[in-house]
């Protein structure tokens, strides 16, 4: 016989929440297989949108912006294009924005306080 210190109710919530978590993992694990991987940061001063693009060069880069969206586009060859968006709970249009790119990691930084008069959709790559 089990001798069971936890209620039945505890069991069955503790797989469901890993169960969860499983799926929400994996969901995304196959999205960074099939496109590449996206990572969301935050600082003091800024967001930072990581993007991991290996073999990649920074000409077939191409990031834009729309309401509270950054989009990553990469042109692999004339045949493959993929690409990311990263949806953040707030607009970023008027926000400050730059982009680095070194050693096959994108780097996006949008300033928490810093505003820009700017209206360009398109952020270049330093």
């Amino acid at each position: 016989m089990v001798n069971n210190k936890y209620p039945k109710a505890m069991q069955i919530q503790c797989i469901e929440d890993w169960m969860e978590q499983f799926f929400h993992d994996s969901f995304y694990q196959m999205i960074d297989e099939q496109q590449f991987r996206v990572d969301l940061f935050e600082t003091e001063h800024e967001y930072i949108v990581e993007a991991e693009l290996p073999n990649v060069n920074k000409q077939h880069i191409n990031i834009t912006r729309h309401n509270n969206e950054v989009s990553i586009i990469v042109n692999k060859d004339e045949q493959e294009v993929v690409e990311r968006n990263v949806t953040l709970p707030f607009s970023i249009e008027s926000k400050e924005m730059k982009a680095l790119f070194h050693n096959d990691i994108l780097e996006i930084y949008i300033s928490k306080e810093a505003k820009t008069n700017v209206q360009t959709k398109h952020i270049n790559i330093q």
